[in-house]
Formats: structure tokens, sequence, C-alpha cells
């Protein structure tokens, strides 16, 4: 895993016990790791819908301008199924591995779709997704489809209110963890003749997920809600090593095909270049 230096806050979500604040800290740094394309072809996935090869995302910019993602109920379900299983698979266990979260994660129920074709303005100003009033127990995830560096792909910032920028320097494969909650972040204009195809979400741990933030009035768990939950099989939260081998897998809250039906602007029906209306974040 790489990693940057960073300056360390002291914001942490209010509720959460003071024990886990230093797992927090550690949680929030800027970490890149791998994870397996096989079992989670996103690139592949992404293109059916789009109905293009996989190799040619990149270059999706020479598409009409303005064209549309297909408004595809099946394409969602394929994504969202893929979405599912590697966050109750990969990201609920590695933020458990340093955090403890009580068997339960909160999760963006779909991800956000970014397309950034290549000779194209910068999308949207630099911003916290604070600005936003996310809460602050919320921990970003950033997955580019294609490999991304300089004009096409994402700044963050090193550390919060630190001023200083780094490119996310990535190919596919790859994943980013940062804390976009209380770092900006921010896109240039894509000078490059690379598309940036990216997907986003964001988690909150358990014990981190604070049910009375004002932000709660519209990023609520709950059906047809904004986040959705990961949760461990009871029989794994006893703390007994054994059982924890026995029973390692995290499961999700399963909602219904309706409520993907209904959630149609999410997920792969966006415009190219447009906001999603969860949050109207720009990234």
């Amino acid at each position: 895993m790489k990693k940057s230096k960073r300056a360390r806050s002291t914001v942490a979500p209010r509720n959460m016990d003071c024990s886990l604040r230093d797992a927090f800290h550690t949680l929030k740094t800027k970490t890149i790791f791998t994870y397996d394309t096989a079992r989670y072809p996103f690139r592949e996935t992404v293109a059916a819908g789009l109905g293009v090869d996989p190799g040619t995302l990149a270059t999706l910019n020479h598409l009409p301008s303005g064209k549309d993602l297909p408004d595809s109920t099946e394409a969602t379900l394929a994504l969202k199924a893929l979405y599912d299983d590697f966050v109750c698979n990969v990201i609920a266990p590695q933020i458990d591995a340093i955090l403890p979260c009580g068997g339960t994660v909160v999760y963006q129920s779909l991800p956000c779709m970014r397309i950034h074709p290549g000779n194209s303005a910068a999308l949207g100003p630099r911003h916290k997704d604070s600005d936003y009033e996310h809460q602050e127990g919320q921990i970003n995830f950033w997955l580019p489809l294609v490999t991304v560096s300089g004009p096409n792909t994402l700044y963050v910032e090193t550390g919060e209110g630190t001023g200083v920028f780094e490119p996310l320097e990535m190919i596919y494969g790859q994943v980013a963890r940062f804390y976009g909650n209380g770092c900006e972040h921010y896109t240039v204009a894509n000078t490059s003749c690379v598309t940036r195809v990216s997907f986003d979400f964001r988690v909150v741990p358990g014990p981190c997920y604070d049910s009375e933030h004002p932000s709660c009035k519209k990023f609520f768990v709950g059906p047809t809600s904004y986040y959705a939950l990961a949760t461990v099989p009871s029989e794994t939260q006893s703390g007994d090593k054994e059982m924890r081998e026995r029973y390692p897998s995290w499961r999700f809250v399963p909602r219904t095909a309706f409520e993907v039906k209904n959630r149609s602007t999410m997920g792969l029906t966006r415009k190219s270049r447009r906001e999603l209306p969860a949050g109207n974040l720009k990234t």
C-alpha cells in the first residue's frame, strides 16, 4: 500500500468512543490499495452497460457530445450486485481491521459514476464533503476504470487544511481511500486525450455513524435511501477467533429491485459530466 504524509487532525465524529480515535485517524490516512479485477470486473461491467468494448473506455470523448449512459435497470443491477459484494468482502473487512465496527458498516447505496472526457473543463470547484453537510465519520473510496494521472485525475489535499494537493496516480485495479469530508479535492481541466472513467462512494464505520447529525435528514439509512448497511452474522461478533475464521464474510442488508428502478438516476444512468443528485458532489 502507498501512503502519503499528511497532517494529523483532531476532527472525529462527536459520538465516537474516545478509545477509537487513534484508529479513526489511521483510517483517514490517504491510502492506495489493490483488488482482484477478475473477481470484481468493474471495467467490463460498466463497459457492458455503455455498450462499448472495455478497452475503449479511455476514448469515450469520441462519442457524441452529451451522450447519455443507458437507462438500463439490468446494467444498474449488475453493477450494484458487484458493488455490494465488493463492499462486503473487501471494504468492510479492511475498515474493521483498522477500526472495530461492531458488526456494522454504513455505505453509500449506489456508487457515483464519473466521466471526465479528454480536452474538457474541470468538473466543479475545489471542495470537501463537509461543505455538503456530510457527517464527520465518512470515509471516501475512489476507483478509476482507466489509468489516471496529471490532468485526468483527482487532486486530494495531503491533510485537513494544509492547502497542499497531490494527484491520485493510479491504474485499473487500484482503490484510493481518503478523508474527503475534511480534505479538499478537485479536478483540473483534462487537457489530455484520455477520458477518465471512475466511480466513488462513501462509507461510515458503525461506531462513527451519527444518527442525529443534521445530514441525516437527506443522507439516511433505510429503504430507497442514500445509505445501505453491511453487517456481520451475529456469530462472528462474539470475538471468538475460531468463530471469526469459520464465519468471515460480511453481508449486505438487501433491498429490492424496485428500489433500484426508482433510483435510476444513480449508478449507470447519469449523463456524462452531470452531477448526481445525492450531495451534488463534483469529483
